[in-house]
């Protein structure tokens, strides 16, 4: 197979010879934000979930700089926040770690400057941050900033 001029990637051929489709160059309108967060020692991973779910979403939505600035809001949910035996055996045997947490949050905005302005707003600050106070252990969250480039949209 020639290999295409550099920086002429698309060109590239398939196995079957046939022409690779031309690859998206830009990233996604929106930036996305993905937190995992951690439960305080002293509260039970099921208040925990409970809080978070019925209690901590409605004063997070409640706000009007969230209501401004975020696009899209989505917590885990489901039974394996905690990865058990069977599917970190199977993530190991793909090469690779697995990452245990009590809950992660997705946030959605057209930039990074405008989540960053949520978090520091002060009605945010004030009923937001008093909430995860009650239940998350802030110290151990892990933030991770993504900006997906799509391949694949159906």
């Amino acid at each position: 197979m020639a290999v295409p001029a550099a920086g002429n990637h698309d060109q590239l051929a398939n196995g079957a010879g046939a022409p690779v489709p031309t690859l998206p160059s830009q990233p996604s309108s929106r930036v996305r934000m993905l937190i995992a967060v951690f439960k305080r020692e002293d509260v039970s991973l099921e208040a925990f979930q409970h809080y978070w779910r019925t209690t901590h979403s409605k004063v997070f939505l409640g706000t009007t700089i969230v209501k401004q600035n975020i696009l899209r809001y989505e917590q885990t949910r489901g039974f394996r926040m905690y990865v058990d035996e069977e599917i970190r055996t199977l993530v190991k045997g793909l090469g690779g770690n697995t990452v245990d947490w009590d809950g992660a949050v997705l946030y959605e905005a057209e930039s990074f400057k405008k989540i960053s302005d949520v978090f520091v707003d002060t009605e945010f600050i004030r009923e937001v941050v008093t909430s995860e106070q009650r239940f998350i252990d802030r110290d151990r969250a892990k933030v991770i900033p993504v900006n997906f480039i799509p391949f694949l949209d159906l």
